[in-house]
């Protein structure tokens, strides 16, 4: 559109905007879905690949594409939940 501004061209057509409002919007969907269990998205997508491997190594944060730290933070609360048990080994 000619008289368009660069903001609202980019808005408008820029590939990563879209893909950004659609996990959004995705996200939004599953949270609303596991809110009545007390479960996040990312909870859930550890609890899969707990469940898919019995264990959730600190490598998950790799295939997940998640810091440490939230990790950390998601294991406590699921945890505390009884949905997860940590088990130490030599890596902590």
């Amino acid at each position: 559109m000619p008289n368009e501004s660069i903001e609202d061209h980019i808005a408008r057509s820029c590939l990563t905007v879209k893909v950004r409002m659609l996990n959004r919007i995705v996200t939004n969907l599953y949270e609303e879905g596991l809110r009545p269990l007390s479960l996040k998205f990312g909870q859930l997508n550890v609890l899969v690949v707990a469940a898919r491997l019995g264990t959730a190594p600190p490598e998950v944060c790799d295939f997940l594409l998640l810091d440490p730290s939230p990790l950390s933070c998601n294991v406590e609360q699921m945890s505390a939940n009884g949905w997860l048990e940590v088990v130490p080994d030599s890596d902590r």
